[in-house]
């Protein structure tokens, strides 16, 4: 790796740092660099790790900042508040939960020349580039998984003319679009594992009526909520909350992904909207014999898709005796018996007359 230290003009070279296991060469250039950088973000002092396996849940913030194109990774929710609210740096959320404690621990270093920060569980990468390359320790940040069930993914950008030339995430598809269609980030080996987690969702028909079976998610990974299951007479199903009357947080077949913390439940809640009925109308018909013709009928309001009984005829006319509904004037048309049982006459909001 080569970088111009534009503050004393001199060309450093770097030697490829070796893991225990396999060699990992640094071919990054920094070229231009900033007379004046930013100082680290914080500093502290390694301490020896004790833990020999995963303790804990920890979410690992996932911070950009735009001004260099860096990624930021910490547990730490002050440091995160911190950094988005006065110092230039965006939340991007969640990138995955690290154990709070693992005989693993990850190193962040920083760079003063540069600007740039630096994760890695090697002690021997950790040790090239404090004490032979101007890196600074800032301390234990984090654990690695024990597990090792899912790795971190490390990407390495040879072309990156700012900060940003490396880049941590488990997002296979991340990894997919920035090595395979960008084409400017090669991944590198990786000694970084986070914890397999997952959460639940269940589905509450709130009001409605059919069941949905309970459903598990990995937190990392995105998924599309399942078809409403859920139905209720008059009403068409509008989508998802948090909570019975919340408004609609996911629509139907929604894109999910870590919507609850690992091992907790989200339960969603079907939201309703109220169709439009359609109204019955009466109309006593009597023709020639309206002198003989007496009592009144309102119109009967009934909604989409439920069943009901017409009205009793309240009609009656002096010598004649009442036969039927029917939908024209004449007798013809569809025909419907006293106090009937109907189902959607009409559309919703339309007028119908009987």
């Amino acid at each position: 790796m080569k970088y111009q230290n534009t503050v004393n003009k001199k060309i450093l070279a770097w030697m490829p740092a070796v893991f225990a296991a396999a060699t990992l060469v640094f071919a990054v250039t920094f070229a231009g660099v900033q007379q004046a950088q930013a100082a680290p973000l914080t500093t502290g002092t390694e301490t020896k790790a004790v833990q020999t396996t995963d303790s804990g849940i920890a979410p690992m913030y996932r911070l950009y900042k735009p001004a260099s194109g860096e990624h930021l990774y910490t547990t730490d929710a002050n440091e995160k508040r911190v950094l988005t609210k006065s110092r230039g740096w965006k939340y991007e959320g969640i990138a995955w939960y690290a154990p709070k404690k693992s005989s693993i621990p990850v190193t962040r270093l920083y760079n003063p020349e540069s600007g740039e920060h630096h994760y890695t569980a090697d002690k021997n990468e950790i040790r090239v580039l404090t004490k032979k390359r101007g890196w600074i320790h800032e301390g234990i940040k984090f654990y690695s998984s024990d597990a090792k069930k899912v790795l971190v993914n490390r990407l390495y950008s040879p072309t990156a003319k700012r900060i940003a030339q490396h880049h941590y995430t488990t997002d296979s598809n991340e990894v997919r679009v920035l090595t395979k269609v960008r084409k400017k980030w090669v991944t590198e080996k990786s000694m970084i594992y986070c914890l397999k987690t997952s959460y639940k969702v269940k589905f509450n028909a709130n009001g409605g009526t059919g069941t949905m079976a309970t459903k598990s998610y990995d937190s990392l990974t995105k998924y599309t909520l399942p078809g409403a299951g859920f139905k209720k007479a008059g009403y068409h199903f509008a989508g998802w909350s948090t909570s019975p009357k919340g408004g609609v947080v996911y629509k139907n077949k929604a894109a999910i992904k870590g919507a609850a913390g690992p091992g907790k439940t989200l339960t969603l809640y079907a939201q309703w909207k109220k169709i439009p009925p359609y109204t019955i109308r009466y109309v006593a018909n009597p023709g020639f014999l309206q002198n003989r013709l007496s009592g009144t009928m309102s119109n009967q309001s009934v909604d989409i898709n439920t069943t009901a009984n017409l009205k009793a005829c309240g009609f009656k006319i002096e010598g004649y005796r009442f036969l039927r509904w029917t939908t024209k004037a004449d007798g013809t048309g569809a025909s419907y018996a006293d106090k009937a049982s109907v189902k959607n006459l009409a559309k919703s909001g339309e007028t119908i007359t009987l």
